[in-house]
């Protein structure tokens, strides 16, 4: 699916979701706009870089976001467990 549909996609489905807000939208089209650059679906991120690209000044939002985008589905996040491993994204089909 074309990177742009996606982003219709989500934004035609956070209308009616309650559980998202502001910043997880910031977020999702910070990760959105590493894919497109990336040219895949899958990446490895940089806590600072997404939480500079969205605007979110917390760490602790940003693992609460990250966290409500992957549960509801948005993202599939997966979070590095050691320092030696990169933490990685990839977007899921809406």
């Amino acid at each position: 699916m074309e990177k742009k549909d996606l982003a219709i996609l989500f934004v035609n489905k956070v209308q009616n979701d309650i559980a998202i807000d502001t910043k997880h939208i910031a977020l999702y089209m910070a990760i959105l706009f590493k894919c497109i650059n990336a040219q895949k679906e899958k990446i490895v991120v940089d806590r600072s870089e997404l939480m500079r690209l969205s605007k979110i000044s917390s760490t602790a939002t940003y693992y609460r976001k990250m966290a409500i985008l992957n549960h509801y589905g948005y993202i599939g996040y997966y979070p590095s467990q050691a320092n030696d491993m990169p933490t990685t994204v990839e977007l899921k089909q809406l």
